[in-house]
């Protein structure tokens, strides 16, 4: 016997479910629900169809959720792992202005300085934090 096509009318997000799923027979998960429906006999089994759809359903979610999560976690660590290796080099150009800014004197060391704007500018940074990291540089030493 040959199958009568229907159309049906579902949640939106129960077809995003059936659109992402390529495993997914729609048309015979719909059929097997209808049989369970009319010719399983009892309300209870046909509620406990439905429950066990719905069960199955959250499951999936669950399952979906906690692969997003470990794939975000991935990226977290990697993202942290790249940072803590940003921070544990020093770049050779700030280095390089940090000595030559070293030989100015204390009191001549300011943002107006055109040697500090010169170096600031070579390597990107504002004159402010290349103050700040000669200064940090000569406390340290």
């Amino acid at each position: 016997m040959g199958k009568l096509q229907k159309s049906v009318t579902i949640d939106p997000h129960l077809a995003d479910e059936i659109d992402r799923r390529s495993e997914l027979n729609f048309s015979a998960l719909v059929n097997e629900l209808v049989e369970c429906y009319f010719f399983e006999g009892n309300s209870s089994h046909k509620m406990k169809a439905a429950l066990e759809v719905s069960l199955d359903r959250i499951e999936d979610e669950i399952d979906e959720t906690e692969n997003k999560l470990q794939r975000l976690r991935k990226q977290r660590d990697e993202i942290e792992e790249k940072i803590e290796k940003q921070e544990g080099q020093e770049d050779p150009q700030i280095k390089e202005a940090v000595e030559v800014l070293q030989t100015i004197p204390e009191d001549q060391l300011t943002k107006d300085n055109p040697a500090v704007q010169n170096q600031a500018s070579q390597i990107g940074i504002t004159p402010l934090k290349l103050i700040e990291k000669v200064k940090n540089h000569g406390s340290s030493v």
